[in-house]
């Protein structure tokens, strides 16, 4: 599968996973969605040491990801964006097939 057709990374975001990855360089940093959030599903990342047997590696600009192979479906074609403004700062996620969204956009629904 090209990997441009699973998720995009915008060179914001690129910027603050690379400097994620260089805190734990020994670990991967695992993408994936769970069944919780206002709206449904929550985007996560999280550190783990280990590939799992069905998850999918992404490598785009020099970003590794691991994709949860069940969360595969809920997030293909997602763009991850970084945005810093007077609020906060945090990882925005587009997602195609996200039919609704909560207002803080880290949790979703898809019918």
């Amino acid at each position: 599968m090209n990997s441009s057709n699973i998720i995009s990374i915008t060179e914001k975001a690129k910027n603050k996973l690379l400097d994620f990855q260089k805190e734990s360089p020994d670990k991967f940093i695992l993408f994936f969605v769970s069944s919780k959030g206002c709206a449904g599903f929550s985007y996560n990342f999280t550190f783990v040491d280990n590939i799992e047997k069905n998850d999918k590696t992404f490598n785009q600009n020099g970003v590794k990801l691991i994709i949860g192979d069940e969360s595969m479906p809920y997030i293909k074609g997602t763009t991850i964006d970084w945005e810093e403004n007077f609020l906060g700062a945090g990882f925005i996620f587009n997602n195609p097939n996200a039919i609704a969204s909560c207002g803080c956009g880290n949790s979703f629904r898809i019918d």
